[in-house]
């Protein structure tokens, strides 16, 4: 479920298909029948919806449809290969980054796609040889932080940072578990991830902060199963958060701390 950027559509999503409702009416536009697995994001501007939705096919193929809202239909379909894990679009509303998770076997199949949302064309395609979980644009678009998953059994996280004119990887980084999540702080100076592992064995996570023009792991803390991690709109605070886990409020290098405890710093 998530509103677009104007707060003036709703997108509620169940196990075969996406409504678009009217917050002022209540009015149902668009019922859109997609498949499983789904995922989706609103275009910045408020003009697009992308919506993903996993075909009957073997090998897995997925279909990304590009909804106009103010025509209220879709006007272009790509189709990728494999199981989207993630859309995302760029913040000047140009861009759609689609990513997409397969196992096969002991190896992983994986793509990042790239397409231009004027045209429809592909801008770039990266296959990987590991999983490609998700990915985010920096909040200038000139940078796409894709999250990688390495390792068969004990997963690890890797992120790659690709800049975007020329479509090449500036810098990379590490974390001990399986990223969750990731967002850019919106400065665009700083990368944060989630990572943990839930298991027989028990709980763990890690967040970690990572600086861009340093290029290097600034803050790294352990704490119960992380799942989420969230910056404050001025950039100041870092909020992380996990099933049945505590949240925490982790204040940025150089700015004023709140009074809320911070995590320990290993």
């Amino acid at each position: 479920m998530e509103i677009s950027p104007n707060g003036k559509l709703l997108l509620v999503s169940n196990d075969t298909a996406y409504d678009v409702v009217e917050l002022a009416t209540g009015r149902n536009n668009k019922n859109l029948h997609l498949g499983s697995h789904k995922r989706y994001t609103f275009s910045t501007d408020g003009r697009y919806l992308a919506v993903a939705g996993l075909e009957k096919s073997n090998p897995p193929r997925s279909l990304v449809a590009q909804f106009d809202l103010a025509a209220n239909k879709i006007i272009r379909d790509f189709r990728v290969d494999g199981t989207v894990s993630s859309v995302c679009i760029s913040p000047d509303s140009t861009r759609l980054a689609v990513t997409t998770l397969d196992p096969g076997g002991i190896a992983y199949a994986s793509h990042l796609f790239v397409f231009d949302l004027a045209s429809g064309n592909q801008l770039f395609h990266w296959e990987s040889g590991e999983g490609i979980a998700s990915a985010a644009f920096s909040p200038d678009g000139n940078r796409l932080a894709v999250v990688n998953i390495a390792g068969l059994l004990a997963h690890s996280g890797v992120v790659r940072i690709f800049e975007t004119e020329k479509w090449t990887v500036a810098m990379d980084f590490t974390t001990k578990d399986s990223i969750m999540d990731l967002e850019f702080s919106p400065d665009g100076k700083y990368v944060a991830t989630a990572s943990g592992t839930n298991t027989m064995w028990g709980k763990s996570g890690t967040v970690t902060l990572y600086n861009v023009a340093e290029r290097k792991i600034v803050y790294t803390a352990t704490a119960e199963f992380i799942k989420l991690v969230k910056f404050s709109p001025d950039g100041n605070i870092l909020i992380t958060g996990g099933a049945n886990a505590p949240v925490h409020m982790l204040v940025l290098p150089g700015k004023q701390a709140p009074a809320t405890p911070l995590l320990p710093q290993q």
